[in-house]
């Protein structure tokens, strides 16, 4: 029985002793700068996570959390962690983060790579903001921001809520899901089939290649352009929305409206009123499928 007891003790001590160093391979920076609303936030983020949210403060808050990469010794995780720094430069007017990977190892003698550590952001920031924001491989959500907002993500999923101003969304091969989009909306979609966006109101200019994407609840109050290569959009339009649709499509190309439409044209350069007409929507499409509807 008493070496039954010791063999348990020591399964358990060796559960402890594999656990701890994967915490301690962990370390954080936490630091707050004043910000004046309205001024350039720009974040680099590589491999990692990134929450960013407004609140009504006249300050940045930073917190980070860098771990381990996968598939790493323990002597490699440990040295990546510290060679992992986070840079925080400028003033309370422009400021700019990102990781600083100079002090990481690299794999070996022969190989010169390096296997980045996963670097996670939670940052706040006012919400009249311009945003300059360069994403790579980090799923990202962005909630309450105002303001000239460029987001550059790829080989991520990106959630967005409540933007407003003039909203810049460039991804390669991630995917979407908005909602609340203000403004003077330009989104450029590549290899991306996961696009959903909800509630966007003023203008619009898509630009999507091997991508799908749907739209509900689409208000477009100024003159718009949607180009499809290789994809399928589903417009979702507001009740009574007025529209004048003017359409381009190849040959491979399909639309369909379940919105009744005054045509003018032949079957792949036309002229559509809708409820009278309105502001202009011109439409481009090769080998795809474009679908209008109500909501």
């Amino acid at each position: 029985m008493l070496n039954r007891c010791r063999h348990l003790a020591a399964i358990v001590l060796m559960g402890v002793a594999t656990a701890t160093p994967l915490a301690a391979q962990e370390k954080t920076f936490d630091e707050t700068r004043e910000f004046v609303t309205g001024s350039l936030l720009a974040l680099e983020a590589r491999r990692g996570s990134v929450q960013l949210t407004s609140w009504d403060r006249d300050e940045i808050e930073i917190q980070v959390r860098i771990g381990p990469p996968p598939d790493v010794d323990e002597d490699y995780a440990r040295r990546a962690v510290e060679g992992t720094a986070v840079e925080v430069r400028g003033n309370r007017r422009s400021l700019r983060i990102r990781a600083n990977y100079s002090g990481m190892p690299t794999r070996g003698r022969l190989d010169r790579s390096r296997n980045l550590p996963r670097v996670h952001y939670d940052i706040r920031a006012p919400r009249a903001v311009d945003l300059d924001l360069d994403i790579d491989r980090s799923d990202t959500t962005l909630t309450g921001f105002s303001g000239r907002l460029l987001l550059d993500f790829d080989r991520s999923n990106v959630v967005a809520r409540d933007l407003d101003g003039i909203v810049t969304i460039a991804l390669e091969r991630g995917s979407l899901e908005a909602n609340g989009l203000t403004g003077s909306l330009a989104l450029d979609v590549d290899r991306s089939d996961n696009i959903a966006l909800e509630g966007v109101e003023g203008s619009l200019q898509l630009d999507a290649d091997r991508s799908n994407v749907t739209m509900t609840a689409t208000r477009l109050s100024d003159d718009s352009v949607v180009a499809i290569d290789r994809g399928d959009l589903d417009l979702g339009l507001i009740e009574r929305q007025p529209l004048t649709i003017e359409a381009d499509l190849s040959q491979r190309a399909d639309f369909t409206s379940d919105l009744p439409l005054t045509l003018q044209g032949n079957g792949e350069e036309f002229t559509g009123l809708l409820n009278g007409g309105g502001p202009i929507l011109h439409v481009t499409a090769d080998r795809s499928t474009i679908r209008l509807r109500s909501r």
